[in-house]
């Protein structure tokens, strides 16, 4: 016996709910993309506070070797200069956050009022049109 399948065919065999595409799908779809992209975006920032806190964790050996300073190199405060680092790590991601979504919001709404500054300017240049029409005729005399 022999399948003859079509193009679409073994894609219809793996996934025939797919078949029956509706509008709230679109929206699962868009909805998963979201999640990935925060989620990809979620792990990053997980990575690098692990990274933040290991290189904390590591500061009181340089300190010892490196710079000469005596801090002791115990479980104790190798773990408070990891929490640290990490710590402030969080910190620093959070303020940058804060700041990009102030930088939005002034671009929203800036955008949004562009056409009542627009219009201000547009009436700022038919008054000083008049104000140096006026001034002209007052010289002409």
């Amino acid at each position: 016996m022999r399948f003859v399948v079509d193009e679409m065919g073994i894609f219809n065999l793996l996934f025939p709910e797919l078949i029956t595409f509706q509008g709230q799908d679109f929206v699962l779809i868009i909805l998963l993309a979201l999640f990935l992209i925060l989620a990809y975006h979620a792990l990053k920032i997980i990575y690098r506070t692990i990274l933040i806190s290991l290189l904390g964790g590591m500061f009181p050996f340089v300190a010892n070797k490196v710079l000469g300073l005596e801090v002791s190199t115990d479980i104790h405060t190798v773990m408070t200069f990891a929490i640290i680092a990490g710590i402030l790590y969080i910190v620093y991601e959070k303020i940058k956050l804060g700041y990009h979504v102030l930088k939005f919001m002034y671009s929203l709404v800036r955008l949004l009022l562009s056409p009542v500054f627009w219009l201000v300017s547009l009436l700022k240049g038919t008054f000083r049109k008049k104000k140096h029409a006026g001034k002209q005729s007052k010289k002409q005399k």
